[in-house]
């Protein structure tokens, strides 16, 4: 099947002002800084393992499915969500998770027992799905044609950024920083953003400018688009294998021997290293790089990284050098996945709904990685074992990536075949 870049669902109007369009297209790494605020909720959990574990007396497996739980949404609904984001409006869409996440986690800080913290993870996800979904729709709403490829591949740097963030503050507070403050000051910050973007980026324009047959006609074609599938399989495989490595980070370099505050803030410098590759992978597509050559470099990076840090049992400093490594170079899977997914899409297709694949494909590698490392961890003694889980998922992310050629599909990613 062939297919080009389809168009984005229309821009965002600004009201009457004049000019206010040209102000609204400079105002797209606002939107990334809502991802981020997004993503502080999944990287909220890792620091503070040990203090749920020994408060509710769960086990490292547990702690794995706190961490994957805030994917479960999009497990089971992020097709579902691109569809109702398509009638609501991106910047509602994401307005509407961003409130859900603030108000979920606030109440989290309160949660008297697991199965309650547990349960309102599961209600952040929602918000968390809503928010993400939105996110690149609202970029290419807003930015200049010139710039859509470079803030598309830049959305992807929300993740990296959010992890950087939230490890290296609460590892800056170690001592201090505890869980119910951590998930309060999340909600309150998360509420902000939510503001600023009530405040900055322009309203979704009129609903009844497209007709309820045109939006079913665009859902359609996306839905049935094999490539925009197969980017969402390489999400997958690349989600469940960054996620298992470096959400269990600081409970990996605690048990080599590092001190807590010292394992969270080296955790977030190897999670800040993934924005390098998302960045890099954005300007690299500006300039006519191939999407599939970033892409198998990134997989096979993580191959062979990931074999070292489990297998080799190099010490503390090889091992952290390793990881530092995975994450830079994996950055270029997602930094070029959010732009090529749009670029594989049908024309006339949707693009939330590309989108939402593509999160429902990511939310389910990073809902398993965890769980399933920290279970191959928990049966073996040790994480040793664990090196050919994360291998064989780089592994299928490569093989996958030979599908997505310009030509096969035909797209073309900032201005160059």
């Amino acid at each position: 099947m062939t297919g080009s870049r389809g168009p984005a669902s229309g821009p965002v109007t600004s009201g009457s002002m004049p000019g206010g369009a040209i102000v609204a297209s400079r105002r797209w790494p606002l939107v990334i800084l809502a991802g981020v605020a997004a993503g502080v909720h999944i990287w909220k959990v890792p620091p503070f393992v040990a203090e749920i574990s020994e408060r509710f007396g769960t086990s490292l497996v547990d702690a794995g499915f706190l961490m994957g739980v805030l994917q479960l949404a999009g497990v089971v609904g992020g097709l579902a969500v691109g569809f109702f984001a398509e009638y609501l409006g991106f910047r509602r869409c994401m307005l509407a998770g961003l409130a859900v996440l603030s108000v979920a986690s606030i109440g989290g800080a309160f949660a008297a027992e697991f199965w309650m913290l547990l349960v309102l993870r599961g209600v952040e996800s929602v918000g968390f799905l809503l928010a993400i979904v939105a996110g690149p729709g609202v970029i290419r709403s807003i930015a200049p044609p010139a710039q859509r490829s470079l803030a598309s591949g830049a959305w992807g740097s929300y993740m990296g950024l959010a992890a950087f963030g939230t490890l290296t503050v609460t590892a800056l507070l170690a001592g201090l920083a505890t869980k119910e403050g951590t998930w309060i000051v999340a909600g309150a910050l998360t509420a902000v953003v939510a503001v600023a973007v009530l405040l900055w980026v322009p309203a979704d324009r009129p609903r009844s400018t497209r007709s309820d047959v045109s939006i079913r006609d665009s859902l359609s074609r996306t839905v049935r688009a094999r490539g925009v599938w197969v980017c969402g399989l390489v999400f997958m495989f690349y989600a469940a294998t960054w996620m298992a490595v470096l959400g269990f980070l600081p409970t990996i370099l605690g048990d080599a021997g590092a001190d807590p505050g010292l394992a969270n803030l080296l955790s977030g410098i190897a999670s800040g290293a993934n924005v390098l590759g998302n960045v890099s992978a954005a300007v690299l597509l500006q300039r006519g790089a191939s999407a599939r050559l970033l892409l198998s470099i990134g997989a096979a990076v993580m191959a062979v990284s990931s074999f070292c840090i489990f297998a080799l049992e190099l010490p503390t400093g090889g091992q952290f050098a390793a990881v530092l490594v995975f994450s830079a170079v994996a950055g270029l899977i997602p930094g070029t996945l959010f732009p090529l997914v749009l670029g594989v899409m049908p024309t006339g297709g949707s693009s939330t709904t590309a989108v939402g694949i593509l999160m429902q494909c990511t939310n389910a590698g990073l809902f398993f990685g965890p769980p399933v490392l920290a279970a191959l961890t928990t049966a073996t003694g040790n994480w040793s074992s664990s090196w050919w889980f994360t291998v064989a998922l780089a592994a299928m992310a490569l093989l996958l990536a030979q599908f997505l050629g310009v030509k096969r599909y035909g797209y073309r990613l900032g201005g160059a075949n």
